[in-house]
């Protein structure tokens, strides 16, 4: 995706020092230019990287950098009403699918689950977090796929960016950076399994539980 492209170009400018901590960063049009890329790619970038909490938007005041010893970031004062839609969708939907993937899966499609696992671990390992996002995405929608239903894929399809976007906020904490890793690993061992109900309650444990990490709170989903 050209959008966590940019995401992760600034990311590592950022944590490079190459944007100081309270520092603003150039402005929309001047980094657009900068990156070579259109401002509507730079401005979904950019989003995703407010969402992870690694820039602050200020309105008509431009972005900056959080200063842990003065953060006030914005976006944790907005309302989290669409991650919370997102979060229940995937609670409702997720789940089945799990459970429908136990029955299914292939020992290919438990190779290709494994990997996301390892290629998240090595991503949060070396602080890259778009890669560990994209990798936790990946996981998801490998699940998906294993039913082969359209109806479920095009639906998360059109959700995409939503979902991609809800998938950032929890990597904000970073006590529990890990807890995702560990509750892919037992969603895979139901699946390995072929336990439905064990695939079921796995994933729908870890929504919640990544809804929670998120900011939303117990009654949220």
């Amino acid at each position: 995706m050209l959008n966590n492209a940019i995401a992760k170009t600034l990311q590592t400018k950022i944590l490079n020092g190459e944007y100081a901590p309270g520092e603003a960063l150039p402005g929309q049009r001047a980094l657009a230019a900068e990156l070579g890329v259109s401002r509507p790619a730079l401005r979904e970038a950019l989003s995703i990287l407010e969402t992870l909490g690694l820039i602050d938007i200020r309105q008509a005041r431009g972005v900056f950098v959080p200063d842990p010893k003065h953060s006030t970031s914005n976006s944790d004062n907005r309302t989290n009403r669409r991650n919370k839609e997102v979060f229940q969708f995937r609670l409702a939907a997720e789940p089945y699918a799990a459970a429908m993937a136990s029955r299914l899966r292939t020992d290919e499609d438990l190779e290709r689950l494994k990997g996301t696992v390892y290629r998240m671990r090595y991503a949060l390992d070396e602080g890259q977090l778009i890669d560990a996002v994209q990798e936790d995405f990946n996981f998801h929608h490998i699940i998906f796929s294993i039913l082969q239903n359209s109806i479920f894929t095009d639906t998360r399809r059109r959700l995409a960016t939503d979902i991609h976007t809800a998938q950032c906020k929890p990597l904000r904490n970073k006590e529990e950076l890990l807890k995702p890793l560990e509750e892919h690993q037992e969603i895979i061992a139901a699946i390995e399994a072929q336990s439905p109900e064990r695939a079921s309650a796995a994933m729908a444990y870890h929504i919640r539980a990544a809804a929670l990490r998120g900011g939303l709170q117990d009654n949220d989903v």
